[in-house]
């Protein structure tokens, strides 16, 4: 079964005066472009949403060790606009156009507490996750998704055409995983120690399990389901012409 998520972003923001701590997370401005930088609180439950709808503007997110929430936005055109509108429990981030609608791509750099929730899309631009510990769901029409050092109970990614998928980390015991790419190449990697279900189908792709040994092993040619350790962990991957990897750390 195949997943899709459409993840509609709306935004919001309070700007507050940097700290010094903040300041060496600033990011090097790119030549001809401005900086937007927004920075508020962030609760134990807090919700994080950002739509970036420059067609090859790419997110990069980093999980940190402070209650805020930054965001840095690089923006080249002097019609883009990043719109932040706060609620008590979560901020939604997303762009405003005045006028024609720009190619110029908005780049944007975001740091928060690793147990906040995430939503993140983009077009062709390409979604970066590194340290997140909680929900996260990444969706793109066609660029790639790289999650690195993640855990949760629930992560989704999602890239609709061609983008390339990949996941490195650790497993959240009771976690449910749902990779989908529709030509793109998928590829997980867990240490020895991961725990899981798997659920691996590929149309016209093909499967590729390295060094992990699955019990109750079903497998077709483009189809694989099978448990590794307990198998308590949810691990369903979906392509359509892409090839899918598994191997382990």
């Amino acid at each position: 079964m195949e997943q899709r998520y459409v993840v509609c972003l709306t935004v919001c923001l309070l700007i507050w005066p940097l700290s010094p701590p903040l300041q060496q997370h600033r990011p090097t401005p790119s030549s001809g472009g401005r900086h937007v930088e927004k920075v508020f609180p962030a609760g134990e439950n807090a919700t994080f949403i950002l739509e970036n709808t420059s067609v090859y503007g790419n997110v990069e997110l980093k999980a940190w060790d402070q209650p805020l929430i930054k965001v840095v936005a690089e923006i080249l055109s002097p019609d883009i606009l990043v719109e932040a509108i706060p609620t008590d429990r979560s901020v939604h981030v997303r762009l405003r156009r005045k006028g024609l609608v720009s190619m110029d791509a908005v780049h944007f750099h975001v740091w928060l507490p690793p147990h906040c929730e995430v939503e993140l899309s983009s077009l062709s631009g390409k979604i970066t996750v590194r340290g997140l510990r909680a929900r996260l769901k990444a969706s793109t029409t066609d660029g790639d998704i790289e999650l690195i050092d993640i855990s949760g109970e629930s992560i989704d990614a999602i890239s609709s055409t061609r983008g390339s998928i990949t996941l490195i980390g650790s497993l959240d015991r009771e976690g449910k995983y749902n990779l989908y790419s529709g030509s793109g190449q998928i590829r997980v990697i867990f240490p020895a120690t991961a725990s899981f279900t798997l659920d691996a189908a590929t149309r016209e792709g093909r499967i590729d399990v390295q060094g992990f040994h699955l019990t109750e092993e079903r497998r077709s040619p483009h189809h694989l389901e099978g448990t590794y350790g307990e198998g308590v962990a949810v691990l369903m991957i979906r392509t359509y012409k892409g090839t899918i990897h598994l191997q382990k750390r």
